[in-house]
């Protein structure tokens, strides 16, 4: 599956809430990239990292500046599987370890 280039999430339980993310492989089955997560207007700074196979890409999205003081979150990990070039799966967020939310994401590619 390739998942290189820019992608625009949404996730399915929060229409203030969305993740634009550029991916790229850094060899093998491992993903990296970069993005903007916005939260209400309110738009932070991300790093991506994780693994993909044929059917499946698990993604980590972690905060670029966790000093930023109106940050609300630290980290959505990510199990998406490709479908019609639509990336759809679940997410859960985490910040400080501990679970804040969970649901479902769609992402489609630009």
């Amino acid at each position: 599956m390739n998942v290189t280039g820019k992608w625009s999430m949404k996730f399915n339980d929060s229409t203030g809430r969305s993740l634009d993310l550029n991916l790229w492989s850094s060899g093998g089955t491992r993903i990296m990239g970069y993005g903007i997560v916005t939260e209400e207007g309110t738009k932070n700074s991300v790093t991506a990292s994780g693994s993909v196979t044929v059917k499946e890409l698990k993604l980590i999205t972690k905060s670029a500046a966790p000093e930023y003081a109106n940050q609300k979150y630290d980290e959505y990990d990510l199990d998406l599987f490709m479908i019609n070039n639509t990336l759809s799966g679940t997410y859960n967020l985490k910040s400080g370890g501990q679970l804040l939310g969970k649901g479902n994401a769609t992402a489609t590619k630009e």
